[in-house]
C-alpha cells in the first residue's frame, strides 16, 4: 500500500517538473507565459511597451521590450543551472529621442546605446558597460559579489556634455560643460576598499539667455565654473572633497566617512557673492549674496548639520538632523538682526518694509507628530512709496510697526500667539489652535484703531472716532472661515465669512452717529437694522437695511421744502424706512422708501460711488397732496440738490391758484419759480444757514415771484 502511495506522489511530482518544464523551457509553454508577462507589463509600466520577443531555453534566453517605438530593450545569452554561470547582453537603443512624447526638448544623439554584457557566476558576476549617451563615451566594469554591493568599480567617463545630462532628466540646459569620471576603486564583502574616484566638470557656464528668458534675471557675464570632487579609499575609511570654484564665489566640502555605516565627520563653505546664476536650483529669481560655512557629523540612521550664516545682515546659526539623510527630524535655529528688505531684495520682492527680525526655531520630529517651541519679532517701518506703488495707498509718512508671535507645539498641534502693533491700528491674535497635521487653525482676534482718522489712506476719506472689533477665524480642509463682533455706532455689528460669502448684519445702529464718523453731515436719525451679502471673490453683494422712530434734523433739504410747501418735514417720526440695493466693488446701486404720518420718501437706482465719493441721485418727497423732486449729485461729502422746476412750478401752482388754472399758468409760473430758487438748485454745504435765515430768504424769493406772476 505504502509502495503504491509513493508511486503515485512520485508521478504526480514528475508530471510537475514535466509541466514546469514545458512551460518554461518551450516554444509552446513561452508562449503561455507571453500574454501573462505582457499584462503585469501594461500594468506597471508608465509608458506603452510591448513584449515583442520572449524565448527561455534550458540553457538560453532571448528577450525583447519595445517602448514607444522609438526604445528597444534586448536581452539574450546562455546560463547553466548546473554550473550557475550566466553569459549574456543587456541593450538599452534609443532612437531619435528629441521625437519621443515628453522628451521633445531632449537635445542628444539622433542615437544612443547603453550596452550591458554580464558575465560569471550567479553570485560572482562582472557586468561591462558602454554608452555614447550625452555625446560622451562611457566604459565601466562593475563586479558584484554575493549579491552585496559591487566589489570592483573601474569607470572611464568622458566628455559627457552638462546639458545634454540636464536635457535627459528632463531639466531646461542653464549650464554647460564637460563632464569627466575616473574610478578605480576594488573591494570586498567585508566592505574593505582601496583605490581611488575623481569627477570634474571642465568649461562649465551658466547660460544667460536662458536664465533671463525664464526668470527675468541678468546674471553676471562671467559664470565661468569648474568643480571636482575625488575620493581616496583607505580600507574601511574615504576621504572626499569637493570644490566648486567661480568667479561669483565658491563652495568647498572635505571630510571622512566609515563605509560600514556611513558614519560621516565633514566640513562646508559656502561663499557666493552673486545668487543670480543660481535661480534655476531654486526655482525662483534670485539675487544678492549668500554666506554659510559648517559641519555634518552622523551615520545612515542620523545626520547632523550645523553652521552658521550671515545672510541678510543677520546672525544665523542652525542645527539640523535628518533621519536617513534624507528625513526631516530636528531643527534649532537662531536668528539676530535679519534684514526684511534685504530678503525681499534677494527674492526678486517689492521693498514692503524696512524692518528687522529676531527669532528662535526649537522643533522635534519635524516629518511626524511636531513638537517644540517657535517665537520670532519684527520691528521696523511699511514703506509707504512701495505701499503707494503696489497697491495704490498713499499713507502720509512710513508706519511704524511691531510684530510678535509665539507658537508651542505638541505632537503635532499647540497654541499660537500673535500681534501687531503699529500706529495706526492694533491686531492680535490670543492663544489660537493650530494642527499641523491636517494644516487647521482656530483664531481668535482683537482688532483696535484708536483714530479712524489714521485710515484715510484707506477709506478715501478722513473718518472720526475710534473701531474696536473681536471675533474667530478657522481654516480646515482647504475652508476658511470666520466671524466678527462689534458694538459700534450706539448698536451692534456682527459679520460671518464662509469661504468667499460675508454675511453682516447691523442691530440698533444709530444713523447720525455712522455720519458723524463718515464726516458727513447729520441730516438724519434713526435706528438701523439690516444685512448686507457679499461675495469677496466677485466684489458684488446685496443690502437691506430697515429702520424705525427716524427723523430729519435741520438742514438744506428741509429748508428747500419748508419755504416750497411751508411744511416742517423735521418734526415728522419716519416708522418705515427700507433701503434695499446692489453692491459692485465699491459702488452701490439703491433703493429708498420712507414714510411717516404726512409725508412719503422715495428714490430708485440712486448711485453712490465710494471710491469716487460721489452721488447721482433722484429724491421724490409727497407731503400730503403735493408732491417735490430733488435730484442730487456731486460729492457725498457735500452734494448739490437741485429742484426738479417742472414738478415745483405743478406743486406750488395747484396750492396757490387750483388745479383748473394750473396748465394755463404753467409755462410762466415755471421761469419765476426757477428765478426764485436760484436756478433750482443748491448746495448743502451751506446748510450751516439753516432753520433761519436760509430758509426766510428762499421763501421770501419764492412769494415775491408769485407776486410778479399774478400782478395785474
Amino acid at each position: 500500500m505504502i509502495k503504491k502511495v509513493l508511486l503515485w506522489i512520485g508521478g504526480i511530482i514528475l508530471v510537475l517538473l514535466v509541466a514546469v518544464f514545458v512551460l518554461l523551457f518551450t516554444q509552446f509553454g513561452n508562449d503561455i507565459l507571453k500574454p501573462q508577462i505582457q499584462a503585469q507589463i501594461d500594468k506597471n509600466s508608465p509608458v506603452s511597451a510591448k513584449l515583442e520577443t520572449f524565448k527561455l531555453r534550458f540553457g538560453s534566453f532571448e528577450i525583447e521590450l519595445v517602448a514607444l517605438e522609438n526604445i528597444n530593450i534586448s536581452a539574450n545569452g546562455t546560463y547553466s543551472l548546473f554550473s550557475f554561470s550566466i553569459e549574456g547582453v543587456l541593450n538599452i537603443l534609443i532612437k531619435n529621442p528629441s521625437k519621443i512624447q515628453g522628451l521633445e526638448s531632449v537635445h542628444l544623439n539622433e542615437n544612443f546605446l547603453i550596452e550591458n554584457v554580464i558575465r560569471g557566476k550567479f553570485n560572482d558576476f562582472i557586468i561591462y558597460t558602454k554608452s555614447n549617451i550625452a555625446d560622451g563615451s562611457i566604459d565601466i566594469e562593475t563586479q558584484i559579489e554575493k549579491y552585496s554591493v559591487p566589489t570592483k568599480v573601474v569607470a572611464n567617463i568622458s566628455n559627457l556634455r552638462i546639458e545634454s545630462l540636464l536635457n535627459l532628466v528632463g531639466q531646461k540646459a542653464y549650464a554647460t560643460g564637460i563632464l569627466n569620471i575616473k574610478a578605480n576603486v576594488f573591494g570586498d564583502t567585508n566592505l574593505n576598499f582601496t583605490g581611488n574616484a575623481n569627477a570634474e566638470i571642465l568649461k562649465g557656464k551658466m547660460s544667460e539667455s536662458l536664465i533671463k528668458k525664464d526668470f527675468k534675471v541678468t546674471i553676471p557675464r562671467t559664470t565661468d565654473f569648474t568643480a571636482n570632487h575625488t575620493m581616496s579609499f583607505d580600507g574601511k575609511e574615504v576621504k572626499h572633497k569637493f570644490n566648486f570654484l567661480s568667479q561669483i564665489g565658491n563652495i568647498t566640502s572635505s571630510g571622512n566617512t566609515l563605509i560600514a555605516g556611513l558614519k560621516t565627520n565633514s566640513n562646508y563653505d559656502i561663499n557666493i557673492s552673486d545668487l543670480s546664476p543660481f535661480s534655476p536650483v531654486a526655482g525662483m529669481p534670485l539675487r544678492g549674496s549668500f554666506r554659510t560655512n559648517g559641519k555634518i557629523q552622523g551615520n545612515s540612521e542620523w545626520l547632523n548639520i550645523d553652521g552658521k550664516s550671515d545672510f541678510a545682515s543677520g546672525n544665523t546659526a542652525y542645527s539640523i538632523s535628518l533621519q536617513g539623510y534624507t528625513k526631516p527630524k530636528d531643527a534649532l535655529v537662531t536668528i539676530r538682526g535679519l534684514k526684511i528688505d534685504e530678503v525681499l531684495h534677494t527674492l526678486y520682492k517689492p521693498i514692503y518694509a524696512r524692518a528687522t527680525m529676531d527669532a528662535k526655531i526649537d522643533l522635534k520630529q519635524l516629518s511626524s507628530d511636531i513638537s517644540g517651541t517657535y517665537t520670532h519679532s519684527i520691528r521696523g517701518d511699511a514703506l509707504k512709496t512701495t505701499l503707494k506703488k503696489e497697491f495704490d495707498l498713499n499713507p502720509p509718512t512710513d508706519i511704524a510697526f511691531n510684530h510678535n508671535a509665539n507658537a508651542t507645539l505638541s505632537n503635532g498641534s499647540g497654541d499660537l500667539n500673535a500681534n501687531i502693533i503699529s500706529n495706526i491700528a492694533e491686531f492680535s491674535i490670543d492663544k489660537a489652535k493650530v494642527n499641523v497635521k491636517n494644516f487647521s487653525i482656530n483664531a481668535p482676534y482683537k482688532l483696535i484703531v484708536s483714530d479712524l482718522k489714521n485710515l484715510a489712506f484707506l477709506t478715501s476719506r478722513q473718518l472720526k472716532g475710534n473701531l474696536a472689533v473681536n471675533g474667530n477665524a478657522k481654516y480646515a480642509d482647504n475652508k476658511v472661515v470666520a466671524d466678527l463682533n462689534s458694538n459700534i455706532f450706539g448698536g451692534k455689528l456682527t459679520a460671518a465669512l464662509d469661504r468667499n460669502i460675508a454675511d453682516i448684519k447691523l442691530i440698533d445702529i444709530k444713523a447720525a452717529q455712522v455720519l458723524d464718523m463718515l464726516n458727513y453731515q447729520q441730516f438724519f436719525d434713526s435706528n438701523v437694522n439690516g444685512k448686507i451679502r457679499y461675495d469677496i471673490f466677485t466684489s458684488k453683494g446685496d443690502l437691506e437695511f430697515l429702520a424705525s422712530g427716524g427723523h430729519f434734523t435741520q438742514n438744506k433739504l428741509m429748508d428747500l421744502l419748508k419755504a416750497t410747501l411751508n411744511f416742517d418735514a423735521t418734526k415728522e417720526i419716519y416708522e418705515s424706512i427700507k433701503i434695499d440695493g446692489k453692491i459692485n466693488k465699491k459702488a452701490v446701486n439703491a433703493n429708498l422708501s420712507a414714510n411717516s404720518k404726512n409725508t412719503a420718501i422715495t428714490s430708485k437706482s440712486a448711485k453712490l460711488d465710494f471710491e469716487k465719493d460721489t452721488i447721482n441721485a433722484y429724491l421724490n418727497i409727497k407731503v400730503n397732496k403735493d408732491e417735490l423732486g430733488f435730484p442730487i449729485s456731486g460729492k457725498m461729502s457735500s452734494p448739490t440738490i437741485s429742484v426738479d422746476i417742472k414738478k415745483a412750478t405743478t406743486t406750488i401752482l395747484n396750492r396757490v391758484v387750483g388745479e383748473d388754472k394750473v396748465e394755463s399758468l404753467k409755462d410762466k409760473a415755471k421761469d419765476s419759480i426757477s428765478k426764485a430758487l436760484g436756478g433750482g438748485s443748491s448746495n448743502s454745504s451751506d446748510s450751516g444757514d439753516s432753520g433761519g435765515k436760509a430758509s426766510e430768504k428762499i421763501e421770501q424769493k419764492i412769494g415775491d415771484s408769485l407776486k410778479n406772476l399774478f400782478k395785474k
